[in-house]
């Protein structure tokens, strides 16, 4: 639970003073494995945004001093002391994400984690216990090592944060979409059994599995054109609200590079090609449409858009997307592949990773979610590291040649 006793320059933190007890409490009236009630988990997620904004002004405390130090100590360091110190990144209507590089790595092997509310608390305490030392001791420590301190609570901070949003979003998920989970916690259920048996004998994850994971859904506003026997186009039409230029810029050159030199399994080459109009919010609402950074409920944003169209809009906790039909995007950044994967679910492709809920809720920290990754290779299995991989392109054109076109192939 959070401290009562840490201090971080000088002064008394108030989200330390978050009494032990209060949420001792609310975990303890319902650890008997029972459904959770609502307001628990949502007491817990608002008080851990407190902590949050509470971590930034500390952080940015500590980045004041360190850039007053350095450039009278060491100029040198300065540049690691860039950009500013990190600010809670709000979420709403219209807010856009960083589209960040893409990071390297190859895809890992399957992989199973975790991700409980109760541990995500006790990071909190142990990030706040450390920037109130590191606060405390900014005006004295050794001036190199403070600033080293300070990157790696900074990185602290916004993994944190995206680890704050998750639940934000899926704990709710859980609860509107009881149906669709029960179904994965099958799956789910195979998949530990694997870990304990078949992965340590070497035995590949079962492949029924992956097949359940990601069935296709296509949609019937994409077109595939063939403009010569060894090339296909993918037209994809998108509707959005959203107006700056540059991020729809970014955006697209983004997705489409994500495609560059993608082929079949014939050696067919492939392009995609996003055709992206946009629309006013004042033709999606009837009355007064919300404005920049107003929290919104996204499902009705979603509603109002025209039955059919493929949608990329605004106002998401956390990126996320729906088969054959949106893409809604939060504030956090993202890396051009994770955008990328996103949109590969309005192309039709579900996620082939697996995410469920453990049967029992965590008392009033809600469900915990396991999530099994790295069990295809390709970038619906690894949003961070896979790619546009042949089995990809095959069916994109099985789902979307013509018949014709489909019974030549055959």
């Amino acid at each position: 639970m959070i401290p009562s006793a840490a201090r971080a320059g000088g002064r008394i933190l108030s989200a330390f003073v978050i009494t032990a007890s209060s949420l001792l409490m609310a975990a303890d009236a319902n650890s008997g494995g029972e459904e959770h009630p609502e307001s628990g988990w949502r007491s817990i997620i608002g008080q851990l945004q407190s902590v949050k904004q509470e971590q930034a002004d500390v952080l940015s405390e500590i980045h004041a001093e360190l850039v007053g130090r350095a450039q009278v100590e060491d100029p040198d360091l300065l540049p690691r002391l860039r950009p500013e110190p990190p600010k809670p990144r709000p979420h709403g209507y219209g807010l856009l994400p960083e589209i960040l590089p893409n990071s390297d790595g190859a895809p890992k092997e399957p992989r199973r984690t975790a991700y409980s509310l109760r541990e995500l608390e006790q990071w909190y305490m142990k990030a706040l216990e450390r920037t109130g030392a590191l606060a405390d001791g900014a005006k004295d420590a050794e001036l190199v090592h403070a600033v080293e301190r300070y990157e790696t609570e900074r990185k602290t901070f916004r993994n944190l944060e995206k680890h704050l949003a998750y639940h934000d979003f899926w704990q709710n998920a859980a609860i509107e979409n009881k149906i669709f989970f029960n179904k994965k916690r099958e799956l789910l259920a195979v998949a530990e059994a694997w870990s304990i048996d078949g992965q340590k004998s070497g035995e590949p994850f079962p492949r029924a599995v992956i097949d359940a994971l990601a069935p296709f859904q296509p949609s019937s506003r994409v077109t595939l054109s063939r403009p010569r026997p060894d090339a296909y186009v993918l037209t994809v039409p998108v509707l959005t609200d959203i107006t700056e230029t540059s991020f729809l810029e970014d955006f697209t050159s983004c997705v489409e590079g994500e495609f560059e030199g993608a082929i079949s399994s014939e050696g067919a080459s492939f392009v995609l090609d996003i055709q992206l109009r946009t629309i006013s919010t004042n033709e999606l609402y009837d009355s007064v449409p919300p404005k920049p950074g107003q929290i919104i409920d996204t499902k009705s944003h979603v509603a109002r858009f025209p039955a059919g169209e493929l949608i990329v809009t605004t106002g998401a906790r956390s990126t996320h997307a729906f088969v054959a039909r949106a893409v809604v995007l939060g504030s956090k950044s993202l890396s051009c592949r994770t955008l990328s994967h996103e949109f590969c679910h309005l192309l039709g492709f579900n996620d082939a990773y697996l995410r469920a809920p453990l049967d029992q809720a965590d008392g009033d920290y809600g469900v915990v979610f396991v999530e099994w990754s790295g069990l295809s290779k390709n970038l619906m299995g690894a949003p961070g590291t896979g790619t546009i991989d042949r089995s990809m392109i095959d069916r994109l054109i099985q789902a979307y040649s013509s018949p014709a076109e489909r019974l030549s192939q055959n």
